[in-house]
């Protein structure tokens, strides 16, 4: 709620009462004029929340294959999502494996290898296997806190250098947590 509250204070200069508004009701008012009127938008304001729910629409879409986490516990629909966007999949390899999370993580190269699924699908998904089953303890070298930040956090290249971090001081950064605009969270 804080976090809508800032956003129509600072980008549309609105400080009335949002109704506990959420990331969902903010995306359907797109097309709900009237809403809009009631929560005591005026016209340009109106405008430029549409505007607003444009960009994050085409954000959200244009990332899609980016912003997809798994861990052992994600739902079947979530690793189908990480198939298809991370791995490339088509549907009918996605449904000829038959994954769920646990077994997604268990999976191995011979098993990939004799799969039916195509030898290009093969390669895509050993490969975004690495990717997902990289991680980084306390004992890591900076080196590998660097693979890791870059493969599953995106952070560039720079970044990464000006940070220097290893294990050990990744992990006692004291987290700070900022939204991000597709509602998923970035650790600084």
């Amino acid at each position: 709620m804080r976090q809508f509250k800032n956003f129509f204070e600072k980008c549309l200069n609105f400080k009335g009462d949002l109704n506990n508004l959420d990331g969902k009701g903010l995306i359907e008012l797109e097309d709900k004029e009237e809403e809009m009127k009631k929560l005591g938008l005026n016209l340009g304001q109106r405008k430029k929340l549409k505007r607003y729910i444009n960009h994050f629409k085409s954000l959200k879409e244009e990332n899609e294959d980016y912003f997809i986490y798994i861990d052992e516990q994600s739902t079947d629909e979530d690793v189908k999502k990480f198939l298809k966007f991370k791995s490339k999949l088509s549907e009918e390899s996605i449904d000829n494996l038959g994954l769920d999370a646990q077994s997604l993580f268990l999976l191995n190269d011979e098993e990939i290898n004799k799969s039916k699924i195509k030898e290009d699908e093969k390669e895509r998904l050993k490969k975004s296997l690495i990717e997902l089953k990289k991680t980084v303890d306390e004992k890591s070298n900076k080196k590998e806190v660097a693979e890791f930040l870059k493969i599953k956090l995106g952070i560039t290249d720079d970044l990464i250098e000006k940070f220097d971090l290893n294990g050990e001081k990744l992990f006692s950064l004291e987290n700070k947590i900022y939204p991000n605009i597709n509602n998923s969270l970035v650790y600084y």
